[in-house]
């Protein structure tokens, strides 16, 4: 079963939102995140397979590789275990490819899927040979070197010195994980599935929220999927990289408790 947080404070209600985090990061990435209202929804901080306290999932499957849709699967079954028949959900990066993979296979529980500096869109070919250079690397000399830059990579590049407090803890958070985990989870990214049919047929509203100055995901390469849902909403961050969590917490926050607020309020 996979490890979660869940807020104790929150209002007996049917309102709940799950919150994904991204590659390298856990469930603590979403400590800030609260409401201050007499409704507080409830809030589930998932620690994807690998990651975090959760147990591995690579001994539970016939291949011994895990993908971003057994990703999913595990998140149902926690779910499930939780008594939980419906929410929204929320995904950083990585965690936003599991909300799609979610969404392919269990729609009927989501109220909303928000994209956080995520993308439907699969990897280019470009991407594709990334990340195998990735791979490589990690397999002649482990964790460590990439560690040492991914983090500082993920941030507007204006606001290192401001979040340089931020970027430690993140480095810290991430010391123990293997490379093992990461070399699978690469592999999963690099092989998901394009998603964007998807976007277009789902009967539930779309939160897109990127940052102006993302590196990873460029916005300019991927702004064109904000069209393709019937419904949907969009933060764009102007002085913000591939964290808005971190780079613009309050306003993601706001976009993220604003609109799964709407998605209930919607029969």
């Amino acid at each position: 079963m996979l490890y979660y947080i869940d807020n104790k404070n929150f209002t007996p209600t049917n309102h709940t939102i799950v919150l994904l985090h991204g590659f390298c990061e856990n469930s603590n990435i979403w400590r800030e995140f609260h409401i201050d209202s007499e409704d507080k929804p409830r809030i589930i901080c998932i620690d994807l397979p690998n990651f975090g306290k959760s147990p591995s999932l690579f001994h539970h499957t016939h291949t011994h590789e895990i993908s971003i849709e057994n990703m999913a699967d595990a998140v149902y079954k926690l779910l499930q275990h939780l008594g939980i028949s419906h929410c929204t959900m929320f995904g950083h990066s990585l965690g936003g490819y599991v909300t799609l993979a979610f969404a392919d296979k269990y729609a009927k529980m989501l109220k909303g899927i928000g994209l956080i500096n995520s993308t439907a869109y699969p990897d280019s070919e470009e991407k594709k040979q990334s990340r195998n250079k990735l791979i490589e690397s990690l397999e002649n000399y482990g964790t460590k070197p990439f560690l040492s830059t991914f983090f500082r990579n993920l941030f507007y590049e204006k606001n290192l010195s401001k979040f340089e407090k931020e970027l430690q803890w993140l480095m810290k958070e991430a010391q123990n994980l293997t490379t093992e985990t990461l070399i699978q989870t690469t592999k999963a990214m690099r092989d998901r599935k394009d998603y964007t049919e998807l976007l277009k047929k789902l009967n539930i509203a779309v939160l897109f929220v990127m940052g102006k100055n993302d590196t990873i995901l460029p916005y300019e390469l991927h702004k064109e999927q904000f069209s393709l849902p019937r419904k949907a909403n969009a933060q764009i961050d102007e002085e913000v990289g591939h964290l808005s969590i971190i780079e613009a917490k309050d306003q993601t926050m706001t976009a993220i408790f604003v609109f799964s607020d709407a998605c209930y309020a919607t029969k």
